[in-house]
């Protein structure tokens, strides 16, 4: 499977394909791949992971490996700037967690509106898609 690249930034990882950057790492291995097809919106990949006893995580990085005087190996580096690398597409935007939760009170809020003016539309359904699968 072909998988496309998030990232606006360089990346070694990716290659052009019919004009279209595709991730060559394998799928999973990387922070800010996202399926080339209509599962994308299902496969969004998570910067963390939480262990059985709930602890959180860098995905794909052992806790104990980021400890001080440890050795940060290339997967390590790799994961970490792809983290921050994300930390600043959510800065750029402006938005934290906090507004991006608030905005969908507000969405959600709206549709409802909406629906009592107009009744059930495509953009309503859409609305609704996007909030459940979200």
């Amino acid at each position: 499977m072909i998988l496309g690249c998030m990232t606006e930034l360089p990346c070694p990882y990716q290659k052009d394909f019919d004009g279209v950057e595709h991730c060559l790492k394998e799928e999973g291995n990387c922070e800010y791949q996202m399926l080339d097809s209509e599962d994308k919106k299902k496969a969004r990949p998570r910067l963390t992971a939480k262990d059985r006893q709930g602890y959180w995580s860098l995905k794909g990085v052992l806790w104990e490996s980021m400890c001080e005087g440890q050795v940060i190996t290339k997967n390590v580096q790799e994961r970490i700037y792809g983290a921050l690398c994300k930390l600043k597409d959510y800065e750029d935007i402006g938005y934290s967690p906090e507004n991006v939760e608030h905005l969908r009170y507000i969405l959600e809020d709206a549709v409802k509106e909406l629906e009592k003016c107009q009744g059930e539309t495509e953009l309503t359904k859409e609305i609704w898609h996007y909030l459940k699968e979200y």
